[in-house]
């Protein structure tokens, strides 16, 4: 029952922050990191266009990772738990992206869904092996008891 209450609390958080993040009144990160580049770097127009679009979304993948990191360690085992917290990131995904399509100054893209699914994959296989990890020092311990 308490993992089932951290992973409502936690998603309803994720959503709460997506809704104030892809509303009207917030501004765009592409602009202050485009600035960066531009302003401060002294990048051109378009490389300051450029490397903002890249160093947004690449602050996708661990934001994406920690989010399935959270999902995994909160679900009890499943069978297909993978999937399960596949599925469960997936929709935060696709419901970021919709949310963002209806704003006029937001865009979404299916790519940037597969950034997504791609930060997620990396979350799940850092669970898995800090799971394994843990599994095999019981084993050591259990058996130098």
């Amino acid at each position: 029952m308490r993992r089932a209450a951290i992973v409502i609390l936690g998603l309803a958080l994720i959503a709460a922050v997506l809704c104030v993040a892809s509303s009207r009144g917030f501004p765009s990160t592409h602009w202050a990191v485009h600035g960066f580049f531009h302003d401060t770097l002294g990048l051109s127009e378009v490389d300051a266009d450029r490397a903002a679009g890249v160093t947004r979304k690449t602050f996708h993948v661990p934001a994406y990772a920690l989010l399935a990191l959270l999902v995994w360690f909160a679900l009890p085992a499943l069978r297909r738990k993978r999937l399960v917290v596949l599925g469960i990131v997936l929709a935060v995904a696709i419901t970021d992206e919709t949310l963002q399509s209806l704003q006029p100054n937001r865009s979404s893209s299916v790519r940037d869904v597969g950034v997504d699914l791609f930060g997620a994959l990396l979350g799940i296989a850092v669970a898995r092996w800090w799971q394994g990890r843990r599994a095999r020092a019981r084993v050591a311990d259990q058996e130098g008891a």
